[in-house]
């Protein structure tokens, strides 16, 4: 954890030095918010910068040239007096108690949502059911050896870079790699593999997050926290941990988590600068856009155009000064366009494909919101999660609702800021009922979390602190307040929620050094051979990481399915059958059920390294993740056995899910060979005889009826569920009573 520190520290204060310079071209920067400022244009410009430079060349064979620019840009802006002074002002200007707040703050953040590499020393961990930190890191692993336009090829002996082919080559169709390559520049100048840079990166995100998400705050509540106040300490809590941008962490939603920093960045800038002549960080914020995540320029166009909206029905601008300001964020974003076409036309494809193509697939993903009543919906859909609103009875959001309605009809005075919130809240609306008018998907659900940076700012507005009137009456006082305390309540509960489901998915997903040292144990066994990998717990995660690390052909089991992210190890993969590798990375637990004779070569950890060519190997299909000692299966289980070594396959089957009586028939095919049995729906304990010959296939089906959770009303799980599978395992002689069945009739 200290190195993940340090390595952030070091990184937030390169970019903040690197960005101070840029905050004096706008005049909408003011006083100390250009601390904060810094940080965002220092990630801004060198996206923008890194990228431009891949489009020529590698980043490792660019990077000397890339340092010696910013060592210039930093020694020519640096040198002069006035931009240290400027520096040392604001820096003094900042309150010491409530900059410690803020710091602490943002430590604690920073180490819940890595808590893995405190608890496990993890190099990299994944706290949803998503995979996605391995493209991010991929990604940027291809930027390091190869220029932008290079076509991803497949490669036996590195078969994971066939991931990123969507991400580079002259027509990439989600090329939008800004992100990754601000991490491949990183690994570039420290020589290191992006892996070790990867979660320090995302907390730099995350606290970038922050700042922009406190700048969002109007300036007279802003001024609420430059001081040790009761309500600058809620507010801080309320902005820090805000679950909707946490969420984006747990996902490790790495490009995004920088895409929604920098648009939010544009969006305030094009609504606070001055009516005369175009802001220059404009253009450039929105080429940061299109160079990270190019899908969120029209949320944030939107978002502007709602602002502008409000800010005519309010009064707050004339009409001709609205439409400035409106003309300037266009020609800003047309700026964009025309002076970066190497980054803008591969956005334009990115744009195309996620709205038009991947937002077009269908229901595939569950709808998270199943299953809660309309009075629940608001709070799920607010804090991207069903875990507080599942506790939380409606009336509590009705409640604060309230508070937050009559805190805001009793803010006597409305400004500009006021405007910005209720666009928000407008683009919110515009959005929010497309996801609910069309049918749920992936796509659609991250709609809410590219608001992620507004919804904890514009709440905070409509508290009603924008009222600075000192003869207000003592209710006027008070209903701000509870109206505050209600939002960190909600904030810091859904947060602590989050953090404590995603910390249980990540002590099952982590690579850690016992991991690497199996798969380079297994590179520096003697001669060329083909690596088999196999695992019983998260099998796609550690078999994808078996490839990051290896230098040898990684084999896939067939049996792990096809599609998604193991695609190109199953379907195209041009090496030999699993059952052929002569070697194998396994963890404990597909050591002990589904390998029978192997030889351990070396114990590292969590992970053994076998050799498994005089061995029988089990593979199951429809049989679900490990929940703890045991598993569900499906309507079916399909067991494949390869070798001569095992007699028997053992299993238990118990707690049927949905049971119809006490018993039921189970019908049991080995091979050719077919038997019924009457079986108990509570637990069965089975030993089946294993043929003589190299490969068997054994079949259990319960003749019962079969149906999800989601069918039954009890959760959102759509999995279709019969029987807890446990105890499974090959061996020479029957553990349990042999169920023997004769020949088909």
């Amino acid at each position: 954890m200290a190195y993940l520190l340090l390595d952030a520290a070091i990184c937030i204060f390169g970019l903040f030095f690197i960005g101070y310079p840029l905050t004096r071209l706008s005049h909408a920067i003011k006083g100390a918010e250009r601390l904060a400022w810094a940080l965002i244009l220092g990630i801004c410009a060198t996206i923008v910068f890194v990228r431009t430079i891949n489009s020529l060349a590698a980043i490792d064979k660019a990077v000397p040239f890339i340092a010696v620019a910013i060592a210039g840009w930093l020694a020519y802006h640096w040198r002069k007096k006035t931009l240290r002074d400027l520096c040392i002002g604001d820096l003094r200007a900042l309150n010491l108690i409530m900059s410690l707040c803020w710091f602490t703050a943002l430590m604690l953040l920073v180490i819940a949502l890595n808590f893995p590499v405190l608890k496990h020393h993890a190099l990299v961990f994944e706290a949803s059911p998503n995979h996605d930190a391995i493209y991010y890191i991929t990604n940027a692993r291809w930027m390091l050896g190869h220029s932008f336009d290079e076509t991803v090829t497949y490669s036996a002996n590195e078969p994971l870079f066939w991931i990123s082919r969507l991400f580079f080559g002259e027509a990439p169709p989600l090329g939008r790699v800004g992100a990754e390559g601000l991490l491949a520049f990183v690994s570039a100048l420290t020589g290191q593999d992006p892996l070790v840079h990867f979660q320090a990166m995302q907390a730099v995100a995350t606290i970038a997050g922050a700042a922009v998400s406190a700048l969002l705050l109007p300036r007279p509540i802003a001024a609420l926290i430059i001081r040790p106040t009761l309500s600058g300490l809620l507010i801080v809590m309320s902005v820090v941990f805000a679950p909707a941008f946490m969420q984006i962490a747990i996902n490790s939603s790495f490009a995004n988590a920088y895409g929604i920093v920098i648009m939010t960045a544009f969006v305030l800038i094009s609504l606070r600068t001055s009516t005369r002549g175009l802001d220059i960080l404009q253009p450039l914020l929105f080429a940061g856009v299109l160079a990270t995540y190019p899908e969120l320029s029209p949320i944030g166009l939107v978002v502007i155009g709602g602002a502008l909206l409000f800010e005519l029905i309010l009064r707050s601008q004339s009409y001709r000064e609205v439409f400035a300001r409106g003309m300037r964020a266009l020609a800003a974003v047309v700026i964009a366009v025309i002076a970066l076409p190497w980054i803008s036309t591969i956005a334009l494809m990115a744009l195309k494909y996620v709205y038009f193509a991947a937002s077009t697939q269908g229901n595939s993903w569950p709808d998270p919101y199943v299953g809660l009543d309309p009075l629940q919906l608001p709070l799920a859909v607010f804090t991207t999660s069903r875990s507080l609103a599942s506790i939380v009875p409606g009336a509590f959001n009705i409640l604060i609702a309230a508070i937050l309605c009559l805190a805001f009809a009793r803010s006597v005075r409305r400004s500009r800021d006021t405007a910005l919130s209720l666009g928000i809240t407008l683009a919110l609306i515009v959005f929010l009922g497309y996801i609910f008018y069309k049918d749920f998907n992936y796509g659609k659900l991250k709609i809410i979390e590219y608001f992620s940076l507004f919804l904890a700012p514009s709440l905070i507005v409509t508290c009603g602190f924008t009222v600075t009137d000192a003869g207000r009456n003592k209710l006027d006082k008070l209903v701000p307040y509870v109206a505050l305390l209600g939002l960190v309540c909600v904030n810091v509960g859904a947060s602590y929620l989050l953090l404590k489901q995603g910390m249980q998915t990540a002590d099952k997903k982590y690579i850690a050094k016992d991991f690497v040292d199996t798969v380079k144990a297994a590179d520096n066994l003697p001669g060329y051979h083909y690596l088999a990998a196999r695992f019983t717990t998260e099998p796609f995660f550690y078999s994808m990481w078996v490839s990051y690390f290896s230098h040898e052909p990684v084999v896939f089991s067939k049996y792990f399915g096809t599609g998604g992210y193991m695609q190109p190890f199953t379907d195209a993969h041009p090496a030999a059958p699993y059952d052929t590798a002569p070697t194998a990375i396994v963890d404990e637990g597909a050591f002990s059920s589904s390998m029978f004779g192997a030889k351990v070569l070396g114990r590292y950890g969590r992970f053994l390294l076998l050799d498994q060519r005089n061995s029988s190997q089990l593979s199951s299909t429809n049989l679900y993740a490990n929940e703890g000692d045991w598993s569900w299966m499906g309507k079916q289980l399909v067991l494949d056995i390869s070798g001569d070594n095992a007699r028997f396959v053992n299993l238990t089957l118990s707690n049927r899910f949905a049971p119809e009586g006490a018993t039921e028939k189970i019908l049991i095919t080995i091979d050719s060979r077919h038997c019924e049995f009457l079986g108990s729906t509570t637990s069965n304990k089975l030993s089946f005889a294993i043929p003589e010959g190299p490969h068997h296939q054994v079949t259990i089906v319960p003749m019962g009826r079969a149906v999800s959770p989601s069918i039954l009303g009890q959760s959102n799980d759509d999995r279709i569920l019969t029987y807890q599978v446990s105890k499974l395992a090959l061996s020479t002689d029957a553990t349990f009573q042999p169920v023997t069945c004769g020949s088909a009739p």
